[in-house]
């Protein structure tokens, strides 16, 4: 299930927008328990923009999450 906004350990729920045989998108409707990683973010207008889609987990973890995203994708 892939949703926006939403990190590993969240504890969400969403609204489905796509359903397919593997996978499943979803919008974030309510944040109901923040996972380990979660912070809060250190730029005011990340909400608004939304070019950081990582920036609400520490440096190290975004590092981390984005090597495990790029591993999948060349998979």
């Amino acid at each position: 299930v892939f949703v926006e906004a939403a990190f590993p350990g969240d504890l969400v729920e969403l609204r489905i927008e796509r359903s397919r045989k593997t996978w499943v998108t979803g919008s974030l409707e309510r944040l109901v328990e923040a996972g380990p990683s979660r912070r809060e973010s250190p730029c005011a207008h990340a909400a608004l923009c939304g070019g950081c889609d990582w920036i609400a987990l520490p440096e190290a973890e975004q590092r981390a999450r984005k090597v495990e995203s790029l591993r999948e994708a060349l998979l």
